[in-house]
């Protein structure tokens, strides 16, 4: 089976209602054009992503953002526990450095809060739930020990 874009990039999902198209994770990076190119074959035009929903800061979900965010009028959408990270294109905090990869800064245009937060696509709800993993919700400062 070929690679659909690069063995460094996590799973992307593409969620259409209406006009308006979606994405869930964005790549590690390298392959941006690639992800284009899928998102074409599928039958969709990118100029109509209006959101990019990062589940979480690492380089193989957020690579990719700082070039949609140049070549289209998208939303980036993290939870706040991880918008400095894609802000400051922290290369500890992404794994950036592990994956040697280089990563541009994102604005973070909204910035979800709390555990469950709601998003409308189209005439859709889209359900986003933080679910942070147990080592993050004790590593944190101010958790609880």
């Amino acid at each position: 089976m070929a690679d659909l874009t690069d063995p460094r990039d996590a799973l992307a999902y593409l969620i259409e209602d209406e006009n308006d198209l979606a994405m869930i994770d964005a790549g590690a990076g390298p392959s941006y054009h690639r992800i284009i190119d899928q998102i074409r074959l599928a039958g969709q035009d990118p100029g109509r992503l209006s959101m990019i929903i990062a589940t979480h800061a690492h380089i193989d979900h957020i690579g990719a953002l700082a070039d949609f965010v140049r070549d289209h009028d998208v939303t980036i959408v993290a939870h706040e526990e991880d918008s400095k990270a894609l802000e400051e294109a922290d290369p500890i905090f992404t794994a950036a450095r592990g994956y040697g990869l280089g990563l541009n800064p994102v604005e973070v245009t909204l910035k979800l809060k709390g555990r469950i937060n709601r998003l409308a696509l189209g005439q859709s709800e889209l359900v986003c739930l933080h679910t942070p993993p147990p080592s993050a919700q004790t590593s944190r400062p101010g958790a609880p020990q």
